[in-house]
């Protein structure tokens, strides 16, 4: 097996560059080959003017690499292009970049802060402010697109948790806590596979069939 996912996962805890294992991230999974085409500054600019906000660094350097290819964070919940940002009003004063699929609970950074070049990512259900998920958009970006990878292949095996469930031969991809009543799950990489543990339940997406079936035949689950 690869060790890419081991050395992956410990880069995360080790704090290594964000932007940079976002890039590598989509080239194990997508494919080297994979293009990703972003905004123009002049594009940004004319955002900028039209929503009367100046988009922190980290927000501009998001959309000059992947603006074009949002794909890559739409396949469940929804990433906001640039031409769908749109300028708080005065009784809501953050700026949604990321909504659910049901378009309940948003992420949106704070007008407070958004003069940092990397803010905080807060989450809001109708409006109602939940609490932070992220302390840096860079970290919220690098969970959302492999959290939205998760849905991006029809190579998929879900089930329930039993003793015998040992993910040892996996990754966890661990992140700072959040504040905001995320849940219990919990992420990992495995051979060219994503999987996500929450409570008694796990579920995985694979690059192939065959990842997906030998997954499940070496790791015990109740299999649905």
């Amino acid at each position: 097996m690869s060790d890419w996912p081991r050395q992956f996962a410990r880069r995360i805890v080790d704090g290594d560059d964000r932007w940079a294992l976002i890039e590598e991230f989509i080239a194990w999974w997508y494919g080297a080959d994979f293009k990703i085409d972003g905004n123009t500054d002049e594009e940004i600019d004319e955002a900028e003017a039209r929503i009367g906000i100046k988009l922190p660094t980290a927000l501009r350097r998001w959309y000059r690499y992947a603006g074009k290819s949002l794909k890559i964070v739409r396949h469940q919940n929804s990433f906001v292009s640039l031409k769908g940002l749109e300028a708080p009003a005065e009784s809501y004063e953050h700026l949604t970049i990321f909504v659910e699929n049901q378009a309940v609970v948003q992420w949106a950074i704070q007008v407070a802060d958004l003069q940092a070049d990397d803010p905080p990512v807060e989450v809001f259900d109708n409006d109602e402010h939940f609490g932070r998920d992220s302390s840096t958009l860079s970290e919220f970006l690098l969970f959302v697109v492999i959290s939205e990878a998760m849905a991006s292949t029809g190579y998929a095996a879900y089930g329930d948790i039993t003793p015998d469930t040992d993910l040892t031969e996996c990754f966890e991809l661990k992140r700072e806590p959040r504040d905001w009543g995320a849940g219990d799950e919990m992420l990992y990489l495995g051979p060219d596979a994503i999987i996500s543990r929450q409570s008694n339940m796990i579920w995985a997406r694979f690059k192939s069939a065959m990842a997906r079936d030998i997954f499940v035949a070496t790791v015990h689950a109740d299999w649905r």
